[in-house]
């Protein structure tokens, strides 16, 4: 019931069901038959052009939707550069066996930044339990 309900809910970007994007034709409930007094008869071609024309018009959507996210990202995003020698703290997930990750540190280090080889990676000497 929660899929049909979905489904058969109009997206909020594409202005469509993803009932009639896939299917072409919009569901019906039990309910909708009492509800509706006509009895339009169903043209094919009609809706297939329709639905077609409908798909056409998807992917630019889609665009314009990732131009806003993109805009907005940039907006917020700041680029972070480390130099070699500069002591950086590293993210390690909690995997101690019988201890609360709550409070848990979710940071080691320092550790010591030795080359950066893209924007976002970096060698660092890492450097666990006294270990090189």
């Amino acid at each position: 019931m929660v899929i049909f309900a979905y489904n058969t809910c109009p997206s909020s970007r594409l202005k469509f069901t993803h009932f009639y994007l896939f299917h072409g034709i919009e569901a019906n409930q039990p309910f909708d038959n009492k509800l509706t007094i006509d009895n339009e008869l169903f043209n094919l071609t009609k809706s297939s052009k329709q639905l077609q024309t409908i798909r056409d018009t998807i992917p630019k959507i889609i665009e314009n939707e990732q131009a806003i996210q993109k805009k907005q990202y940039d907006q917020k995003h700041k680029n972070i550069n480390f130099n070699p020698g500069q002591k950086v703290l590293i993210r390690f997930d909690f995997h101690e066996p019988n201890k609360s990750k709550k409070i848990a540190n979710k940071y080691r280090g320092p550790f010591t930044v030795i080359e950066k080889l893209t924007d976002v990676n970096y060698k660092v000497e890492l450097i666990l339990r006294g270990k090189k």
